[in-house]
């Protein structure tokens, strides 16, 4: 199971690195979250809001790496967060994912690793299937699902993208 810190080279050579989530990143989740836009705010939680509350910094910041996990973000040498996926039990073998980046980050590849890795912590724990609730006008997010090789249902419910994903085998090759 990943226990280390990933050391991930973008493109234009910067390099970023994914670590699990820690108790003591709570600020440092409510700096990430003043830093957001209000549209990744609002792509993110369906409603714009500013500040990340100390009792939602606390939750998102504790969890067991079973039933809840996170993993997040930042450049390298930096402390500052810059961008966190997580997931959630919603059901026996089922998991809700979710993902928010930095507007600087955002496009650069790290969602599709971030996925790969809570996929695999994810199945590691028993978990068959992960879920994700986008809105439809989040292409690049959807994007990142429909192309992590993993075999992926996408469905309608208004404004709203349903995302199933089967992650009980590794993904086929990108």
């Amino acid at each position: 199971m990943f226990e280390d810190a990933t050391r991930l080279t973008l493109a234009d050579g910067e390099t970023v690195i994914i670590r699990r989530i820690r108790p003591d990143d709570e600020t440092r989740l409510q700096a990430m979250h003043r830093h957001l836009s209000r549209e990744s705010v609002r792509l993110r939680f369906f409603t714009a809001f500013r500040e990340l509350s100390v009792g939602m910094a606390h939750k998102f910041a504790n969890v067991d790496f079973k039933h809840r996990a996170a993993f997040v973000v930042s450049g390298e040498g930096s402390d500052a967060i810059v961008g966190v996926g997580r997931y959630e039990e919603s059901a026996p073998r089922v998991a809700e994912v979710a993902f928010v980046m930095d507007d600087a980050y955002q496009g650069r590849g790290i969602g599709t690793v971030l996925l790969q890795i809570i996929a695999d912590c994810a199945r590691t724990n028993g978990f068959r299937t992960l879920t994700a609730i986008a809105l439809a006008e989040n292409a690049p997010m959807l994007a990142v699902f429909r192309d992590s090789g993993f075999p992926t249902t996408i469905t309608t419910d208004r404004d709203m993208r349903v995302i199933t994903m089967q992650i009980a085998e590794s993904p086929a090759p990108l």
